[in-house]
């Protein structure tokens, strides 16, 4: 008999075929009451052997032991009795294995059910945290890039120069020409303080894929926007220098705002990125090269909406931060 602080899953069943004693029935009843996990586990298994408790088995017809007697018989006369499978031998002797009952593969059936409310779950979280571990490593990794440029270029951020009047917002209809801000986060990779295009992919991000290039430096932006999951500040606006703001936000999961090249309209307080649907929360890529989980959008340098320029709350694709200590994500 388990102790009082062995989990009584395995009982569940037990109390179905009464199996137990009543002094485990009673333990298992006080268990119920005061776990209600295990009252849940307890209601879904009798609703799995609901079609086992309502099998009812009919009569058998009559004379039916005298009639099967006799169809043995007809038969052996028939065609020759075929051998008894021998006993397998294992280390342990010789066993024969008897056949399952209708019953029993139910209550097999029940079990594996069981084990998988209680287990997959639990395997789906670790997978959501451990990609989003891999997600806040790769944003690290261009961290440490955008440390080296700004090194290399008296600790300005990388920055490709907007066409003035241009528009960061692809599917935009004001405004000049398309001018991507990913063209200066792309400059980490052309000129290689980034050494792998897959640093810009977030294993969560189910629709990224990495660009295919040997040479980036042929390049002068991603060929898709499947090739990164990040949003980066808008260097159309103005931006801070590396030293000054070392806790801003440069880069982090994709806008929700922004998705396929076009302006969502939703509440940017209530919104993270969908990168991490099942985590509700994002990734975000400080200037000094930390990586941090935020379950909210405000966390810029005076926290706040990392979506958001200023107040705004409409875009037509042109609009750009109100100051240098204000984050604005773009794609």
């Amino acid at each position: 008999m388990p102790d009082q602080h062995e989990p009584m899953d395995h009982w569940l069943l037990d109390d179905h075929l009464n199996r137990l004693s009543a002094e485990e029935r009673a333990r298992l009843s006080d268990a119920l009451r005061n776990d209600p996990q295990l009252a849940e586990r307890h209601r879904r298994l009798q609703r799995l052997l609901e079609p086992l408790d309502s099998w009812t088995t009919p009569a058998p017809p009559v004379h039916l032991e005298d009639r099967i007697l006799e169809r043995i018989a007809g038969r052996n006369r028939a065609a020759p009795v075929a051998p008894t499978p021998a006993p397998v031998k294992t280390d342990r002797g010789y066993f024969r294995r008897p056949p399952l009952s209708l019953r029993e593969m139910i209550a097999a059936a029940a079990v594996i059910a069981l084990l998988g409310l209680i287990f997959v779950p639990g395997l789906s979280h670790v997978r959501s945290t451990s990609q989003r571990a891999m997600c806040a490593s790769h944003l690290a990794g261009i961290g440490q890039g955008l440390a080296l440029y700004s090194g290399d270029y008296d600790g300005a951020l990388p920055s490709a120069h907007a066409m003035p009047g241009g528009k960061w917002l692809r599917t935009a209809a004001v405004g000049g020409p398309y001018s991507p801000n990913s063209r200066s986060t792309f400059l980490l990779l052309r000129f290689a303080y980034v050494s792998s295009p897959r640093q810009f992919i977030c294993p969560s991000d189910g629709r990224a894929e990495p660009l295919q290039v040997e040479n980036p430096y042929a390049l002068v932006d991603f060929a898709d926007s499947r090739n990164r999951s990040f949003d980066s500040l808008n260097v159309a606006g103005p931006i801070p220098v590396y030293g000054d703001a070392p806790r801003q936000p440069y880069m982090a999961d994709a806008n929700p705002l922004f998705v396929n090249g076009r302006f969502n309209l939703i509440d940017p307080d209530a919104a993270n990125s969908p990168n991490h649907p099942k985590l509700s929360g994002q990734n975000v890529l400080a200037i000094d090269g930390g990586a941090t989980w935020y379950d909210s959008p405000r966390c810029g340098q005076k926290r706040d909406n990392i979506w958001q320029a200023g107040a705004v709350r409409i875009y037509k694709g042109t609009e750009t931060q109100t100051s240098r200590d204000d984050t604005f994500l773009v794609p």
